[in-house]
């Protein structure tokens, strides 16, 4: 039954775009190199930058660049790509002078080297230049990424960058800071044996349960506001808001959250908390914006949680460069979480009572 009505759904949104997306990730994991590995990495890339940041606006071109690390024999290596600006909030001038960008490699030409396989990547980048505070909202929010990592392997691997970037219009001084490189939703669902789907909405019934669980507990953790499963962001015809996805269409689809920058647990000073929840533009305050299950399942999900808590705190713990105050105030925050779902009195009030009826 839940297959045919997925076929119905499919049929009736065939205009607006219920489909799979073209494959462009045909080698296995153990060809792609860049994420079998939590070391950093380095590289620099070159690029006209001064004329890449002048146009923010979502049809601004791609513009050709290099990228250069050191190999394994100790050669440079040397990559042609191109670059582009990415994101929404971040593309913005006034929130960041530094955008993240996207990385487009000719996948034809990157064999043998470490970005075997690789296509187009995101790159988180440090968005507001020569700014230590923002170094650290870089390395939070990598961390984020590794978390969920610990609770599912049905998320988007990451790979911590120690970049030099120059810039080749001469109009910037070069510069070396951290960021972190995504994985693309293609890969990632190839991994499973899925394919990531372009989908303009999708409804609750179509998800495997306790993926969607695990990701608005893991959202609530955080205290992340600004997503959504189901819809997409104002404006966009791609579902789904800050996450992508992945699955088959006669099957389970399953949720991949992503862009966690507004959450409570970063507090970066640009972010904003949804109006629409109540909490007054105080990211740090959480809302739970999961759907209503019984009480054995979200338990179930609940001990998901309880029994990686050490493995998550020991990622905040042991990241180099994240400073003692960050680490006390990322630890404190998750204090708050699991003291809220071990309690009998806040699991009911903090989130049993605060769930939407799906």
């Amino acid at each position: 039954m839940r297959t045919m009505t997925l076929v119905l759904v499919t049929a009736m949104l065939q205009a607006g775009g219920l489909h799979a997306q073209d494959s462009q990730a045909e080698t296995t994991a153990d060809e792609a190199p860049l994420f079998t590995s939590n070391d950093p990495i380095s590289f620099t890339i070159r690029a006209p930058f001064e004329t890449l940041f002048k146009d923010r606006s979502d049809d601004a071109p791609e513009l050709p660049a290099t990228l250069l690390y050191e190999g394994p024999d100790g050669q440079m290596v040397s990559l042609d790509l191109d670059v582009e600006l990415r994101g929404h909030n971040r593309r913005r001038k006034r929130t960041c002078n530094f955008p993240p960008l996207r990385l487009d490699f000719p996948k034809s030409e990157m064999e043998g080297t470490l970005f075997t396989g690789q296509n187009r990547l995101k790159l988180v980048t440090q968005c507001q230049s020569g700014r230590d505070q923002y170094g650290q909202y870089v390395l939070l929010e990598y961390l984020i990424y590794r978390a969920y990592n610990v609770l599912t392997d049905v998320s988007f691997k990451v790979r911590l960058v120690n970049i030099t970037y120059e810039d080749t219009d001469g109009k910037r001084d070069p510069i070396t800071q951290n960021g972190f490189i995504i994985e693309d939703e293609r890969r990632l669902a190839e991994r499973h044996g899925w394919e990531a789907l372009d989908v303009p909405v999708v409804s609750p019934e179509f998800y495997d349960p306790d993926q969607l669980a695990l990701a608005e507990v893991f959202q609530y953790m955080i205290g992340h506001t600004d997503w959504s499963a189901f819809a997409p962001e104002p404006g966009s015809d791609e579902c789904c808001h800050n996450g992508k996805v992945i699955g088959t269409l006669d099957g389970w689809v399953y949720p991949i959250p992503y862009d966690f920058d507004f959450a409570g647990l970063i507090n970066a000073r640009y972010a904003e908390a949804a109006e629409q929840l109540g909490t007054r533009g105080r990211v740090r305050t959480r809302v739970y914006r999961g759907i209503c299950r019984d009480r054995d399942e979200l338990m179930a999900t609940l001990q998901t949680f309880n029994l990686h808590q050490q493995e998550i705190y020991t990622l905040f713990q042991e990241q180099p460069d994240l400073e003692e105050k960050q680490i006390k105030q990322a630890l404190e925050y998750l204090d708050d979480f699991y003291e809220t779902i071990n309690d009998e009195r806040d699991l009911r009030n903090k989130i049993e009572r605060r769930c939407r009826e799906a």
